[in-house]
């Protein structure tokens, strides 16, 4: 009877160890979860992020082309003003190209600036 009452004893202990055990893996469980639900959220501001800078690649990639194209289109116009044109008419349109192009280059810098921000 007594070794009835000791095994007793000792399964309650038992029991009673693997309670405190599954209190303190729950509590665990439970920090992890909240960690990982901060991770991913982490993960998906990212990735948002990243979905943006893309858009912004991509819409800078087209202002570069149409950038390019009207260089193009500037130094064709040249070449047709040098054909037809006199040494100081040529001089005057080409500062006027010249300057539109500064003014256009500023205000890509700006907003590329702005977009940076």
């Amino acid at each position: 009877l007594e070794a009835e009452a000791a095994a007793r004893a000792e399964a309650e202990a038992d029991l009673a160890a693997l309670r405190v055990s599954h209190e303190m893996l729950s509590g665990e469980h439970a920090t992890l979860l909240a960690s990982h639900e901060g991770v991913s959220a982490r993960a998906e501001a990212l990735a948002a992020s990243e979905a943006e800078l893309k858009a912004g690649v991509v819409a800078r990639d087209e202002q570069l082309q149409l950038a390019a194209a009207n260089v193009e289109e500037a130094h064709r116009e040249l070449i047709e003003l040098r054909k037809a044109s006199s040494a100081a008419t040529l001089s005057a349109r080409y500062d006027e190209q010249l300057q539109l192009l500064r003014e256009q280059a500023a205000a890509r810098a700006a907003a590329d600036a702005a977009a940076l921000a």
